[in-house]
């Protein structure tokens, strides 16, 4: 049994009773928990409207399709939180990489994977990689 260390919380929002939070400038979300795939693209949808609208309504609207594709890419996935940058994989040291910007604006940086599932520290999270 691993033990979780969970993001701050001050960053999700609620919707339908899962926790969502956006991870990037691209659309990416992170939902915390395992839950229904159809269950977490609804709360990523709704956590959307405000910022991006109602894409997946006007696509489902357009191809009816559209709903099952983006279903597909809704991940149940493993995170883990890392305070340093030096911990991002791609990171040579303090200030040498992209997410050094993003840890110091939100003091945390999810790693995900499956493969994380046995971590200690690790988490459960349902993954949206965006549009």
């Amino acid at each position: 049994m691993t033990t979780a260390v969970i993001p701050d919380l001050s960053g999700f929002t609620e919707h339908f009773k899962i926790l969502v939070s956006y991870i990037n400038d691209e659309g990416e979300m992170v939902a915390l928990g395992h839950h229904d795939p159809r269950h977490a693209l609804a709360a990523f949808n709704r956590h959307a409207r405000p910022d991006l609208g109602d894409l997946l309504a006007q696509d489902y609207r357009r191809n009816p399709t559209a709903w099952r594709k983006a279903l597909e890419q809704v991940r149940r996935t493993w995170a883990l939180q890392q305070f340093r940058c030096d911990e991002h994989p791609e990171c040579g040291g303090p200030g040498e990489c992209g997410a050094c910007g993003d840890i110091a604006e939100s003091r945390w940086w999810v790693a995900i994977g499956t493969n994380l599932a046995e971590v200690p520290g690790a988490f459960p999270i349902m993954y949206w990689p965006g549009q």
